[in-house]
């Protein structure tokens, strides 16, 4: 057996569906994971025709582009005060919902699959130990090397459906069917896992359980050290620490990231508006006002396999005395 063909079964074994597929980045699952529910939906592949699919507003770029890849036609869909989608907000007429946990925490998929006759792409990247709704059609990953189960790069679907894998399996390498005789099933890209990145996601995967426990020891550190008026709901699956400053506006927002990214510490700004992404800016949207006034609100620290108690208090502290240069307005900070 391959290793990226040992990675599928053992990841399969980790979320209770062996119906796993490994691409080559969190992206490439999206993207063929779409191409795969697009079937279902049109005959057409010119991309002519482009079903609807709702996305969240706040979240990463990568997933409004893989369901552009595919031929699918965003329609954005506002959050809520703790950054997730508000699944109210999905319009009825949409043919696909892409679902993504934001930073940790999960989106009330029983809601979502109560509210909708959508199909349901859950997008798993940043809640790796949770499993996906069982109604949901397919789940994605990423391995990139900051999650929490990672390598270097590569990504995995989860398919509710067996008969859905073997698609999968053939859009990820061009469209090759199993007589490789040079007859494309349309729409097939370049997506394969590579056995070297593969293995170095296999002990990662291997000792999940323990780096999932791990990051909640320092998630719960950082929680005594950082004002609580400042704390997003608790993560169930901590990737990293985010944190809300209200009133914090984007010149402030750099500035503190960038003082943490001088002393070498892995702060980031959170997400930005898709609607503020040169390429959506245009696009058709619902209930979008939310992402917009908190995006600059939103830092997140890090969280590692690695890190200590001494590290987080030591990041606190620094996150302290620098929002009380950053951020003259705050007038309480202890």
């Amino acid at each position: 057996m391959q290793a990226f063909e040992q990675l599928e079964k053992e990841f399969g074994e980790f979320i209770g569906n062996p119906n796993t597929v490994a691409v080559s980045s969190g992206t490439s699952a999206l993207h063929v994971a779409c191409e795969v529910a697009r079937t279902y939906l049109t005959d057409d592949v010119t991309g002519a025709v482009q079903p609807r699919i709702a996305v969240p507003e706040y979240t990463m770029v990568a997933c409004p582009r893989a369901a552009c890849m595919a031929d699918l036609k965003p329609v954005f869909i506002g959050c809520l005060n703790n950054l997730q989608m508000n699944m109210n907000l999905v319009p009825d007429d949409v043919d696909i919902v892409m679902a993504v946990h934001i930073y940790g925490n999960l989106c009330d998929m029983e809601y979502l699959h109560t509210l909708t006759g959508s199909m349901v792409i859950e997008d798993m990247a940043e809640v790796h130990g949770a499993r996906p709704h069982p109604s949901t059609f397919a789940a994605c990953w990423s391995f990139y090397k900051n999650k929490t189960i990672h390598g270097e790069e590569g990504g995995m679907i989860a398919f509710k459906n067996p008969k859905d894998v073997q698609l999968a399996k053939q859009l990820r390498t061009l469209g090759f069917d199993n007589n490789h005789d040079y007859y494309h099933v349309p729409r097939g890209v370049n997506a394969r896992m590579s056995n070297a990145h593969a293995e170095l996601i296999l002990p990662s995967l291997r000792n999940a359980q323990g780096s999932i426990s791990h990051r909640h020891i320092i998630s719960n550190c950082y929680d005594q050290h950082v004002p609580i008026e400042w704390q997003l709901p608790m993560c169930r699956f901590p990737w990293i620490y985010p944190l809300r400053i209200k009133g914090m506006t984007w010149h402030e927002q750099r500035e503190l990231v960038d003082r943490f990214n001088d002393e070498g510490v892995a702060a980031r700004q959170g997400f930005k508006s898709m609607l503020q992404q040169a390429e959506y800016n245009s696009a058709y949207s619902e209930g979008v006002t939310k992402a917009i006034s908190l995006q600059h609100e939103v830092i997140y620290l890090p969280l590692s396999d690695t890190m200590t108690h001494a590290n987080a208090e030591s990041i606190c502290h620094s996150l302290m005395r620098h929002a009380k240069i950053v951020i003259p307005k705050l007038t309480r900070i202890e």
